[in-house]
């Protein structure tokens, strides 16, 4: 597909959702998409809501089935047996009707004039800018706290860049959402690891962002909510749980990146490499091996080692904490 062919897309938008047993926080995006301003153009359906429910085992159908009965927009819903929420994107971004998609967690508000800020942005750039454009790009803020995350650059924004070169020089390492052109999705799909459920996103955003542009803006536009039971709150326990999709995040960010990172910052390109030999030592995977596969992505070799103790203490801090966490460990993503 290329940008051109997006005219004959149904919708504008696709928001997605991928789930697994949060029929209770579902609701929260429902009714942020009821309150749109930006729902019709020229007579058509600005957005569909694409569901894909990763194996639940909760009243998540019947409750989508309730929604598509009230909702005043069109609402695709698919069940997959429990694989990750990587493989649950790529299923949306094969069903998504929209030109751009747009990821909402199950438990994701928006503000009313999302959708609208998001198009009026896309519609200010020129043709030549849409074409090398992969989407728009904002802030967010926690619900509980109202504090934006990240800090707001007050200077040159909106800015039209490469956004992965841009937030390593500037080292804006927070938690941006936007929009992703359709077509770019498609062409940039999560790979499949044989029974390994979580893959980290930036598998995919890193690639995204290094080889298009976005437009980048302060503006506040999602409101996430933190919850006991999600993902961020388990990280450590996760390193463990699903240190082969970690290693294999680490290992691609090092090798199409450790040039910016060497080159804007150092201590971040540490922390990488110390963060691969942690998930590669509880994944069992050779350390030879993992230098091997670096040492012509310009990492030096003693560097590398010179690193490994402070992998090696992690690595021992992450099995004491699972010891005592158990429990934790035997609940599902």
């Amino acid at each position: 597909m290329v940008y051109n062919s997006m005219v004959n897309l149904k919708y504008l938008f696709t928001v997605f959702t991928p789930t697994f047993n949060r029929a209770h926080t579902l609701d929260i995006v429902f009714e942020s998409l009821m309150k749109q301003t930006f729902k019709v153009l020229n007579g058509r359906p600005v957005f569909e809501w694409l569901i894909v429910d990763d194996g639940s085992t909760d009243n998540t159908k019947q409750l989508i089935e309730t929604f598509q009965l009230k909702a005043d927009f069109p609402i695709q819903y698919h069940f997959q047996q429990n694989a990750g929420k990587h493989l649950a994107i790529n299923k949306g971004a094969a069903h998504a009707k929209g030109r751009f998609f747009l990821i909402a967690d199950s438990d994701d508000e928006f503000l009313p004039q999302t959708l609208s800020i998001f198009y009026r942005h896309w519609q200010g750039l020129t043709e030549q800018q849409k074409k090398v454009c992969a989407g728009v790009a904002c802030l967010s803020k926690e619900a509980y706290t109202g504090e934006t995350i990240g800090s707001k650059n007050m200077n040159h924004f909106p800015v039209f860049t490469y956004e992965l070169p841009y937030n390593i020089k500037h080292r804006r390492y927070y938690d941006t959402w936007g929009f992703i052109r359709l077509d770019i999705m498609k062409k940039f799909p999560f790979p499949n690891i044989i029974e390994e459920k979580f893959i980290p996103e930036g598998v995919v955003w890193n690639k995204i962002c290094r080889n298009y542009k976005r437009l980048i803006t302060n503006e506040v536009l999602r409101i996430v909510h933190y919850r006991k039971d999600g993902f961020s709150k388990n990280v450590r326990l996760n390193y463990y749980r699903y240190s082969l999709g970690f290693y294999f995040y680490y290992m691609l960010n090092l090798q199409n990146n450790a040039d910016l990172l060497a080159r804007y910052d150092m201590l971040y390109l540490m922390k990488e490499i110390i963060q691969l030999f942690r998930v590669g030592f509880h994944s069992h995977i050779s350390l030879l091996y993992t230098i091997k596969k670096l040492r012509n992505h310009a990492i030096p070799i003693v560097f590398m080692i010179v690193l490994l103790p402070f992998s090696l203490l992690l690595t021992i801090y992450d099995l004491l904490y699972k010891k005592f966490n158990k429990n934790n460990l035997k609940t599902s993503p």
